[in-house]
């Protein structure tokens, strides 16, 4: 899973949304689509941390290889 740290005003709440992509290597490609949980609060310090997990489809026939791609999060003070 990677991991995010956000920052404002303490004890705001702010919500996750983040999208769904593909990972490729040459020609190959896999599905995949994230997981994130979509309601937080920042702590005292105005601080807080969430990570954002995901499933990957593998076809039975997937080339192996290093595989590369992006998705999106975006984080929306309430």
């Amino acid at each position: 899973a990677d991991a995010f740290t956000v920052a404002g005003d303490p004890g705001r709440r702010f919500g996750i949304v983040t999208t769904d992509s593909t990972v490729d290597f040459g020609l190959e490609s896999m599905a995949f689509t994230t997981d994130a949980r979509a309601n937080h609060t920042l702590d005292g310090a105005g601080a807080a941390t969430f990570t954002v997990g995901g499933a990957l489809t593998v076809g039975a026939d997937q080339a192996p290889g290093v595989y590369s791609g992006t998705y999106s999060v975006t984080v929306t003070y309430n």
